[in-house]
């Protein structure tokens, strides 16, 4: 190699040199290390690695205020935070942190959360899934809330119903009386949200009905319905009657009142009343129904069978005890057998008995309404039992008892 060559390849060595030098010097002041064992190991790990349970602090019935977690005890002296969510991803409110304290032996820990108010509140029945961090880690949450049925709720934030009195003179017919409060420092124009598909207003999900069917005016607010569209942003007052289409009424306070918007605090009254709402739809029956029992009886020379209706329907959260639409299944064949396998009827009697149709219907005790039932045959020997009084027989609801019966002359 001549001296010019060895002179080249040394310029070009220490210029690579050089650069590597320098390439690694803008490495170490941007803060990359070079590799060594175990360094992609973070020392801090999650302090749980199990699903953390989320449901809703104390309150009534959806609204709520706070959400309370279960955390282990490894996770004592963290910091955290939570955020609820809505189903469309957005959130019920925003993100609060929180410490878990030090020495905490686990157990559940209760989070202040909620809309602006006093404690803050927001709607449970509208939550579908938390995001919670513990120490910087993303720990699985699992919500777990059911909610309550309730056909009256508030839509802007820091207000509540509450003090729901119903009074239901039939399924057809009922006022409720409630109270509406602004739990936030700030005034507030509320807007409720009439849910029409619950009891007791029935109407079917989807079906058209016009505004002006209700009364709003008995309260100390009268209310005004909302044009269809409106939002709890955006109420636009409509002159009743329009059509509501959506299975929603939106309601605020007539625009000439001053409790339309309400001050920090402060409270008032309305009433909803429906003189002439559907009928509740027909439902099995179970438990939390209604119950139907059959018994054969013996009365002037005839062989009668009474279906008793009873109702088992409970007060809902508000106070409400809804009433179901009922049916009841009679079997005469068994009403038959019974009366011969007690002695009522001989053989041949019961023969003929088995042949002969139920026709009539009427009301006998124990029933706490009376009002008209038809039977409707489904082979020769069974019947099904239904009420045609709207106000009176047609529904059943908790502490009620309907009982029907039909007779048959014994030849």
């Amino acid at each position: 190699m001549t001296r010019v060559r060895r002179a080249l390849v040394l310029a070009v060595a220490s210029l690579v040199l050089a650069l590597l030098g320098a390439q690694v010097a803008q490495a170490a002041a941007l803060g990359f290390q070079p590799a060594r064992p175990g360094f992609f190991t973070s020392t801090l790990a999650r302090c749980t690695d199990a699903t953390v349970t989320a449901t809703p602090g104390p309150g009534t019935g959806n609204q709520r205020s706070g959400v309370r977690l279960v955390v282990p005890a490894a996770c004592a002296g963290v910091t955290g935070s939570v955020l609820l969510v809505r189903s469309n991803g957005g959130a019920v409110a925003s993100a609060v942190t929180f410490s878990v304290p030090a020495g905490f032996t686990g157990g559940t820990l209760t989070v202040p959360y909620g809309n602006t108010g006093n404690p803050a509140q927001y709607n449970a029945a509208s939550v579908t899934g938390a995001v919670l961090t513990l120490d910087t880690w993303r720990v699985r949450a699992a919500w777990a809330f059911v909610p309550t049925t309730e056909p009256i709720t508030p839509t802007t934030a820091g207000t509540t119903v509450s003090q729901q009195s119903w009074a239901t003179q039939s399924a057809t017919a009922f006022c409720v009386g409630f109270t509406i409060t602004n739990t936030t420092a700030s005034p507030v124009a509320w807007v409720l949200d009439l849910d029409l598909a619950q009891a007791p207003f029935n109407i079917p999900a989807g079906t058209s009905v016009r505004s002006d069917r209700y009364n709003l005016t008995s309260g100390t607010t009268q209310l005004q319905p909302l044009a269809s569209g409106s939002t709890t942003s955006q109420p636009v007052a409509a002159p009743a009657p329009y059509t509501v289409a959506g299975g929603h009424l939106l309601l605020q306070g007539a625009g000439w009142q001053a409790t339309r918007v309400l001050a920090a605090g402060a409270s008032t009254t309305a009433t909803i009343c429906d003189p002439a709402a559907p009928s509740p739809a027909v439902v099995a029956a179970g438990s939390s129904t209604y119950a139907v029992t059959q018994q054969a009886s013996v009365q002037s020379h005839q062989l009668c069978v009474a279906t008793t209706v009873t109702g088992l329907t409970t007060a809902t959260s508000t106070g409400l005890v809804p009433f179901v639409g009922w049916q009841a299944d009679v079997d005469w064949a068994a009403a038959v057998q019974q009366a011969s396998a007690a002695g009522w009827v001989t053989s041949a009697q019961a023969a003929t008995l088995l042949g002969r149709p139920l026709t009539s219907w009427s009301n006998v005790a124990p029933s706490s309404r009376w009002g008209s039932y038809a039977g409707t045959p489904l082979t020769s020997t069974t019947y099904r039992l239904v009420g045609t009084d709207t106000w009176n027989t047609a529904s059943i609801a908790g502490g009620m008892t309907l009982s029907a019966q039909a007779c048959v002359p014994i030849a």
